[in-house]
């Protein structure tokens, strides 16, 4: 997992190689970034400042004449043996703690030398990320030399011998035992393939101001990596966001679509629940599903009938009033009409008492009677059936 206190450099910067030569600098300048590795040469500071601008950090690498290099044992204060009477705020220090942690490797000049490269780096309020010298430097990027002795340097092999490489810095050429490498290429790599680990084994001087620069570059890095994590989180919550609202915005559509079926389905059952209650109602009103006997009382009525007396109609719960399209149906549900025809109003006063001797009848009406001369009269009878 990343973390930001093991920030150590900036991911990009522009190395500035100031080789002394006399009383002048040989230039050579380049932003290193990934892919990006070459220096090339400038006439003057201000030509790379007009190149790279001021938005990136600088690093200055100092080598060449008046830049003085020793290996010494590694004890507190070691510096008062190299600088002597010197005042070490008066040099630029640039030291290696080598791998066996008993010797110190020290690249040192004084100031005054590159004071006026600085004031115009000042002047432009470009950014110093780091001041180092000499080619102890280039130790980061040979990985097993174990420290440079003069203008050698001691090389480690994988049985454990030493040996020793000549540093052909006038022609900018090192030899070692893989092969031959420029000063700058192994320069540049020393910057870009720096570990943690040999970074806890360098230590470098640099003045308040210069350090606040330092500071600032490694805050402004922390900051842009925070921001970039912050970014991608806030991000991936509205990819997320947006994903979810898709998928919430799906569901809903479903659930909307099985709402709309369930109440069409809700509207047909009630309506067939209606279409059952009014059928039920209908059926109850034409006395199908009423307590009584209805067979019983058509067979006892046609028991009683007398030999003389015929039947023409016997209505069982006739209707009260004439049917109406799309209104309910209602009928008398205790009365029987009977009519029929007989040759004398005796047989028929007969067969009426016997009717009012059953006791599911309660009473016996003549509704009509008409008497013809020649022809047996006509009747009309309402049946009240008891409840």
């Amino acid at each position: 997992m990343f973390q930001f206190n093991k920030i150590k450099s900036p991911k990009s910067f522009v190395l500035v190689w100031l080789n002394r030569k006399g009383a002048d600098f040989e230039i050579r300048a380049g932003k290193i970034a990934s892919g990006r590795k070459e220096l090339k040469l400038f006439e003057t500071v201000e030509d790379v400042l007009k190149e790279f601008g001021i938005n990136t950090p600088y690093i200055l690498h100092v080598s060449g004449s008046g830049v003085l290099q020793r290996a010494i044992q590694n004890k507190p204060n070691y510096l008062s043996d190299v600088l002597i009477n010197g005042r070490k705020e008066d040099f630029f220090i640039t030291s290696f703690q080598s791998f066996d942690a008993k010797n110190v490797i020290v690249s040192f000049f004084r100031r005054e030398i590159i004071q006026e490269v600085l004031n115009q780096l000042q002047d432009k309020k470009a950014k110093l990320y780091q001041i180092d010298s000499g080619e102890i430097q280039l130790i980061k990027s040979l990985r097993k030399v174990f420290y440079l002795k003069g203008s050698a340097a001691v090389e480690s092999d994988e049985k454990g011998e030493l040996h020793t490489h000549k540093l052909e810095e006038p022609l900018r050429l090192i030899q070692t035992s893989v092969g031959s490498f420029s000063y700058d290429e192994l320069l540049v790599e020393s910057y870009i393939g720096e570990s943690e680990e040999q970074n806890d084994q360098w230590e470098y001087s640099f003045l308040e101001s210069e350090w606040n620069d330092r500071s600032e570059i490694k805050e402004k890095r922390t900051f842009e990596r925070f921001g970039l994590v912050m970014m991608s989180v806030l991000l991936l919550i509205v990819f997320g966001n947006y994903f979810y609202q898709n998928y919430l915005q799906q569901k809903i559509s479903e659930l909307e679509s099985q709402l709309l079926i369930q109440n069409d389905n809700l509207a047909l059952l009630d309506r067939l629940n209606q279409e059952k209650e009014r059928k039920k109602t209908l059926i109850g009103n034409a006395g199908i599903f009423t307590p009584r006997f209805n067979a019983y009382y058509l067979d006892q009525i046609g028991l009683t009938v007398p030999k003389n007396v015929v039947l023409t109609q016997l209505e069982l719960y006739p209707l009260d009033g004439k049917l109406k399209q799309k209104q309910k149906i209602n009928v008398f549900r205790d009365l029987i009409n009977v009519e029929g025809t007989t040759p004398s109003n005796s047989e028929l006063d007969k067969w009426i008492s016997a009717l009012d001797r059953k006791d599911w009848v309660k009473t016996v009406e003549v509704m009509n009677y008409i008497k013809n001369d020649s022809l047996p009269a006509e009747f009309n009878l309402q049946i009240t059936i008891k409840e």
